[in-house]
């Protein structure tokens, strides 16, 4: 699978952060139709057990934000591997792929437009597969939306 899959999620401050996306294809072209996925050659329904998911097994996978593709500073990572300060990956053999961040994570991170502070990043979500290949599985666009209760 070469395709970049883009997402877009908001992370609260303050609150535990989850979001979990599916990777797979169908052995056949598929499109979305009236808010259906349908095969393209017979407009049918896809079928759900034709659906085969990208299997993570062995993998790892780590993603670093940044306020613009070219920005040096590294906002906040994720990894398979995390530090404390990094968010955790997790890698399922159903294609499942889940970013993961603690309620005191999220509360740390710095909301604003000053020096330090983002309100907006953007991430690659990397996964290194057991032979060294390399995907960018995901493009995250990510929005920090401020904690009020303090």
């Amino acid at each position: 699978m070469s395709d970049t899959a883009k997402i877009s999620t908001t992370i609260q401050q303050g609150a535990t952060y989850r979001a979990a996306w599916r990777r797979g294809a169908y052995p056949y072209a598929v499109k979305l139709q009236g808010g259906q996925l349908v095969r393209s050659d017979t407009g049918q329904a896809a079928a759900p057990a034709d659906f085969v998911p990208v299997d993570y097994t062995g993998c790892t996978a780590r993603m670093q934000l940044r306020a613009e593709v070219q920005a040096p500073e590294v906002l906040l990572e994720f990894s398979t591997t995390p530090t404390p300060e990094q968010g955790l990956i997790e890698l399922g053999s159903d294609g499942w792929t889940a970013l993961n961040l603690s309620a005191e994570q999220t509360a740390a991170l710095p909301w604003g437009d000053g020096p330090g502070q983002w309100a907006r990043a953007i991430g690659h979500l990397e996964v290194t597969y057991p032979d060294g290949t390399v995907r960018r599985e995901y493009e995250v666009r990510f929005t920090l939306s401020p904690e009020v209760t303090r």
